[in-house]
């Protein structure tokens, strides 16, 4: 498995000078961190389109869309076609869950607050039949829904590793950043251990060696 960042920007009272400076720092460490990617959101479209798109599929929905490609990549002659296909959650690595939660609450409850005066809310329950309520326990239902992946890196692991064997595999996971959670510091603290702690533990992961061995 390879790793990246998906930098999907809401960051609230900041202006876009100020914006633009916390992006880059992000992209900038992800590089050093040894993140292969680095994929920038672009809002076009939506809300029209808010209750036919999402970055963070659950996972039936995830598979069901990669089944389809795998087949047309097939018949075109792309082997191991699940190595193309990319995922991504929103990761955020600490001591504990409890203190993950503890330093993004703030800041989800407000985001929050704005997507749902853009429909998310609505196609949360919509589409995945999910709901999220619009104060500061939307973190928590995120969470257990498996949206949000956070707390101690072995934890943070093995609920990446349970959403890959769910989703029948894929190639890639980005982690989503570009938000204004807790502070810059420990944003980039989360993205270290993600690299140093998590990563390595996933590493091995490659849904190309099982449609090799079903061949």
């Amino acid at each position: 498995m390879e790793f990246g960042i998906f930098s999907n920007g809401f960051r609230p009272h900041t202006t876009a000078a100020q914006t633009y400076d916390e992006d880059i720092y992000e992209i900038v460490l992800a590089d050093q961190l040894g993140f292969r990617d680095a994929y920038i959101s672009e809002h076009h479209g939506e809300p029209p389109y808010i209750n036919r798109v999402d970055t963070i599929p659950m996972p039936e929905l995830l598979m069901a869309k990669a089944d389809l490609y795998e087949k047309y990549a097939e018949a075109v002659g792309i082997s191991a076609a699940r190595r193309n296909i990319t995922a991504s959650r929103i990761v955020y690595v600490a001591d504990s869950y409890d203190e993950a939660v503890a330093d993004m609450r703030e800041a989800v409850t407000h985001e929050i607050s704005v997507q749902a005066e853009r429909g998310f809310l609505t196609m949360l329950k919509n589409v995945f039949n999910l709901e999220v309520p619009n104060d500061e326990g939307a973190i928590d239902v995120l969470a257990d829904a498996g949206m949000y992946l956070l707390g101690d890196p072995e934890s943070v692991a093995a609920r990446i590793e349970e959403f890959y064997d769910a989703a029948g595999g894929f190639g890639t996971f980005l982690i989503v950043t570009g938000k204004n959670w807790a502070t810059r510091e420990k944003r980039a603290r989360s993205m270290t251990r993600f690299m140093e702690e998590v990563a390595p533990k996933l590493r091995h992961l490659d849904p190309g060696e099982s449609q090799v061995a079903a061949a």
